[in-house]
């Protein structure tokens, strides 16, 4: 009987195997990629730029910002950097479009559980319909804020990825 073994070795961002070279990285969304989800929404007081919060009580609390990765890449996980030191939480989705039927896939479904002081970080793991097909969808990360206030900040939102 034959045994087959795969070694791996990362080297400089590449995994490399004994069946192929997996190219290995991430992008960074910065809280001034998002963008509120409805532009020139009344009375819209944020702050958009190191970091993003809500100032005033308005109702609609939804930022939105697309991403792109090669035909094929395969996301593994994504890490959202936040404060939430307040009683409400901060939801954040991963979700694609298919531009035909425009129906929408939720690709990734987390909140914070609030009330920790300083930066956090929390790895999303596993993602739903992992490999990007640039043919036929569009791709996004949407947060959304509970309440307002600095208490609940996002800072970014890394994306990790191979492209096989």
């Amino acid at each position: 009987m034959k045994k087959i073994f795969t070694i791996f070795f990362i080297v400089a961002g590449l995994i490399l195997s004994s069946t192929g070279i997996v190219h290995a990285d991430s992008l960074m969304l910065t809280a001034s990629d998002f963008v509120p989800g409805i532009p020139n929404y009344p009375n819209l007081d944020c702050y958009i730029g190191w970091d993003l919060y809500i100032n005033t009580g308005i109702t609609y609390r939804y930022f939105f910002a697309p991403f792109h990765l090669p035909k094929g890449a395969q996301i593994n996980s994504i890490v959202m950097y936040y404060q939430d030191n307040s009683t409400g939480y901060i939801n954040l989705q991963m979700e694609r479009r298919n531009m035909i039927t425009l129906a929408v896939h939720d690709m990734a479904d987390w909140s914070t559980s609030g009330e920790v002081s300083g930066l956090q970080n929390h790895k999303i793991s596993p993602i739903s319909y992992r490999t990007i097909n640039t043919e036929g969808y569009t791709y996004w990360i949407a947060l959304y804020y509970s309440d307002v206030g600095s208490e609940l900040t996002v800072y970014g939102v890394k994306i990790n990825y191979i492209i096989p």
